[in-house]
Order: C-alpha cells, then structure tokens, then sequence
C-alpha cells in the first residue's frame, strides 16, 4: 500500500474551537466537547475560549490530525492531546503538529507548555519519543492514582482494627465538611494563613464547588480542625475522586490521613454501596504516601497507576 507524502498535509490554526467537530476523533472523549459550540459544564476542563489548535488536513480538506491545547495561567499552557490518523504515521506530521502548536503557544504569550499522560496510556512510547525528539522535558512521575470499591472499609476493618483503635485514642473524630460551622471555617483559613499546609493541599474554592457533600470531611484531633478530606463525582467514570487529603504534619506519620480516607469512604458504601467505584491520588513527590498506598492500600485496590508529566520551556 503506498501512503501519500505527509508533506502533502496542511496545517491550519483555527481562530476558534467550535468548528472542529469533525475532529473529535483526534482528541480524548472528555475534550471533544470543546471542538462543538456552546458552553463546557464540566468543572475540570479549561473553558474553550482558553484552548487553541492546530489542524492538519489532505487536500480535499479531510481530517489527519489534531493537537489540543489551552492557556493554564497567564504565562503557561498544557497540551492536552496530539493525535494523527494511522496512515499519516511515522511520516513527520506528528513532529510538525507539535512543533505548530509550540508555535502557536509562543504567539500567545506563553512560555511553557506542559503534557500530563497516564503510565497505561496506548500509545505512550510513540508520545513520550515525540516528546523527546521535540526536546521536551524527560517523564516524572506527577501523581499516583489508587482505585478501589467502597467496600475497602468494612474487609480492611478486621486487619485495621488495632489501628483505627489507636487514632481514636490520640483524639480522633470527624464531621462533614458541608456541615462546618463559621469557627470551623475560620480555622480552616487560619490554618491555610499558616506554614503548616502546603498550597497544593489547600481546600481552594475551585476545589470545594464540586465536593460531594455526603463524602467530604473535616479531620478533628480532640474537637479541634487538624485536616479534611474532600471527593467529587468522577468525571470519566461511576464513582468519587479524592481529590484533596491533609492532615496537620504531626499527625501524618501516626495515619490520620490513612484513618480518614478509610472514614470517607465508609461514607460513599453507605450513600452508594459497596460496589461504587473510589479513587484517591497524590501527588509524585510525596513518597511517604506513595509508600503507604503500595504497601497499605493495595491489598484493597484494584489498580495502582501513575500520571507522567513532561515540559518544554518556549522560546520567545
């Protein structure tokens, strides 16, 4: 079969997203809403006016590839997809897709581009060696993510039950975070005012807009606020995803944290069963964490998997 030269490809930069539908194919199912026209309800995605592309298309005017991006923070932009259609490839166009998308960061004004992808991800050696050949960052490790069923609580109890003892004894209790009161909440902020959490780990308003209720709560070390844990629905599966955990830091190496990721999800069995699905992450660095869930969690998981991160500072 003889494939056509990928130079024959065109590139374009479209002005706007919302003429792309033809493309959706070229993107992960949670992005493809932005290729349409009308708003993106989905929390976790940058709006589509953040996003820009570029296209390539054959001569007649038909779809080959897609790569996907959107502005972060003011000076920073992720690359959230870069696709090109099977014939297409190992012919160049995924290097020039790339390398126009790079482009088209630097015109707005951005000078890092940033791609997250998961460790099972299909094609990950042909992404990660395009990353590389682009000169872009080598792959680290930026969170850890456990999955598991709401029924992790009651087996683990029977093991657990010296430890959860234990932590009740140093002052343990907990209550729900939608049930805090303004003392709470004035504690909340003190604490985050303070040295003793760190930023990534703070309950932002962002973060606390889509917090179920019924599973997110307030970490309390004899009354008083010590930490929270907060989940959401998962937006690509049936389930909820932890997506914030702390505790103060002289608690941490005694499992507060551990306690109270086994109190919310006892809470999620008890509002959606046993069998709904539960995923916690964190963050790469946090090795200690890293250690608990392989060590700790895993008997409990169904998987353990990591996202990847790599980066490319653009030239002006």
């Amino acid at each position: 079969m003889t494939r056509a030269p990928a130079p024959a490809a065109v590139l374009a930069v479209p002005a706007a997203l919302d003429g792309l539908a033809a493309y959706a194919a070229f993107t992960y199912p949670r992005y493809r809403p932005l290729l349409g026209p009308g708003t993106v309800p989905d929390h976790t995605l940058p709006q589509a006016d953040a996003c820009f592309a570029v296209t390539a298309a054959d001569g007649q005017g038909r779809p080959l590839g897609l790569a996907l991006a959107a502005r972060t923070a003011p000076r920073e932009g992720r690359l959230l997809s870069i696709l090109v259609a099977a014939p297409w490839r190992r012919q160049g166009l995924g290097r020039r897709l790339l390398a126009a998308i790079e482009t088209a960061a630097a015109h707005r004004g951005l000078d890092l581009l940033t791609a997250y992808y998961n460790d099972g991800l299909k094609g990950r050696p042909a992404l990660e060696a395009l990353l590389a050949a682009a000169a872009w960052s080598p792959p680290q490790t930026h969170e850890v993510r456990l999955f598991g069923r709401a029924s992790f609580p009651a087996r683990a109890e029977p093991d657990w039950r010296p430890f959860l003892r234990r932590v009740e004894a140093q002052g343990y209790s907990h209550s729900l975070y939608a049930e805090r009161t303004p003392a709470d909440e004035a504690a909340v902020q003190a604490l985050c005012a303070s040295d003793r959490v760190e930023p990534r780990l703070r309950p932002a308003d962002w973060l606390v807009r889509p917090a179920d209720p019924r599973v997110s709560i307030l970490i309390r070390r004899h009354g008083a606020v010590a930490g929270w844990v907060l989940g959401e629905p998962g937006q690509d599966f049936d389930g909820i995803h932890y997506t914030l955990g702390y505790v103060l830091p002289s608690l941490r190496r005694a499992g507060w944290l551990i306690r109270g990721l086994w109190e919310v999800v006892r809470l999620q069995a008890a509002a959606y069963g046993p069998d709904h699905l539960a995923v916690y992450e964190t963050n790469g660095e946090n090795t200690p964490m890293i250690r608990v869930m392989l060590e700790r969690l895993s008997p409990y998981a169904e998987r353990i998997d990591a996202q990847r991160v790599s980066r490319k500072p653009l030239a002006p």
